[in-house]
C-alpha cells in the first residue's frame, strides 16, 4: 500500500494517522500542504532517560508515564463520550439543588479548609505547568504551533 492510497477509514480531519503504516501521521495545513511525520520510535529509555516518541528526555518519570496507553484512552472518550455529558449534567445538577437546599440554611465556615485546598491545587498546578511547558516547548521549536495544538499522538 502507498501514501497516496487513501485508507478505507480516512477521514478529513487536520491530524490523521495511518495504522497501516505503524506511526507515520498526516498534518494537513490550511494551504491545503500536508506535512508527514514518522513516530516509528516508541518511548524508551536512553541513558537512563525517559524518551517520548517525539525525542523529549525526562530525567525523572512515573510508572503511569511510562506505561500510559494514550489511544486506548482517546479511543474510550471517543467511544464513550456520554459519561463526560452525564457527569456535566450531575454536576450542574447539584449545584443548582445545593443552591436551593442552602438558601434558607446557616452557611458554614470553611475558610481555612478553602484556604488549604487553594494552597494544595496552586502547587499541584505549578508543577503541572513546569513538568509540560519543557516538552511543549521542545514540540513548538521542533514541529511548529500547528503541531502543537492540534496533534493528539504520544506522551
Amino acid at each position: 500500500m502507498s501514501l497516496s492510497e487513501q485508507p478505507e477509514y480516512y477521514h478529513e480531519s487536520a491530524i490523521t494517522k495511518f495504522a497501516a503504516y505503524g506511526n507515520l501521521y498526516r498534518l494537513r495545513h490550511d494551504d491545503s500542504s500536508v506535512t508527514y511525520f514518522n513516530f516509528s520510535d516508541q518511548p524508551r529509555t536512553i541513558n537512563g532517560q525517559y524518551t517520548t516518541g517525539y525525542n523529549y528526555s525526562y530525567s525523572i518519570t512515573f510508572d503511569f508515564e511510562e506505561n500510559f496507553d494514550t489511544y486506548f484512552y482517546i479511543n474510550w472518550m471517543s467511544q464513550y463520550h456520554w459519561v463526560c455529558n452525564f457527569f456535566i449534567f450531575a454536576y450542574l445538577s447539584f449545584i443548582f439543588l445545593m443552591q436551593k437546599y442552602m438558601k434558607n440554611r446557616e452557611r458554614f465556615e470553611l475558610r481555612s479548609q478553602l484556604a488549604i485546598w487553594n494552597i494544595c491545587l496552586a502547587v499541584f498546578s505549578t508543577i503541572g505547568a513546569i513538568r509540560t511547558s519543557l516538552e511543549m516547548i521542545h514540540l513548538f521549536n521542533t514541529y511548529g504551533l500547528k503541531f502543537c495544538v492540534c496533534f493528539s499522538g504520544k506522551t
